[in-house]
């Protein structure tokens, strides 16, 4: 597995990768009453922008023997904010993270997960966090596996009714 970050030539190569966590996303959740279209076209602009972003992020790729993406990780450093969870340290967060199903289990997210914790220490960054949604066990356990433990507990409570 080759690992390397990614540039802005990068965006067709990894397009359908991370459209594919929408997707994967996305079929996690109840039914959702959006226009799944307009999140599919909103992906495209944040895509351009996170390959556009300065040195406080980072988009790593995993790419296979092959030549093929099995992977990509975006990864970020924030300053300290005293008002955040986080407090008066640099941190570090593990944006988006996900691996092609053919690929996975072939070590790619543990080598991109190190690489990005290696980049953080180097910006000095104390701690790194990660979200995943709570239906993800696999991914829960994944991170796990990593070294990550349960720092926080977001919920939610859908509002209207599921005629609307």
């Amino acid at each position: 597995m080759d690992l390397r970050r990614a540039s802005a030539n990068d965006y067709e190569l990894l397009l359908p990768l991370f459209l594919g966590l929408r997707e994967f996303s996305r079929a996690g959740h109840p039914p959702q009453r959006d226009d799944f279209a307009l999140v599919l076209a909103a992906s495209h602009a944040y895509l351009r922008e996170v390959l556009a972003r300065g040195l406080e992020c980072q988009t790593l790729l995993a790419l296979a023997g092959d030549g093929r993406l099995a992977g990509y990780l975006i990864v970020s450093v924030h300053e300290p904010n005293p008002l955040t969870s986080s407090g008066a340290i640099r941190t570090g967060s593990i944006d988006e993270l996900f691996v092609s199903a053919t690929h996975r289990g072939s070590g790619a997210g543990s080598l991109l997960v190190e690489t990005a914790c290696n980049w953080l220490v180097e910006q000095r960054a104390e701690r790194v966090e990660v979200g995943a949604y709570a239906w993800n066990t696999a991914g829960i356990g994944f991170y796990e596996r990593e070294g990550f433990a349960v720092w926080s507990v977001t919920l939610m409570k859908p509002l209207g009714s599921d005629d609307t």
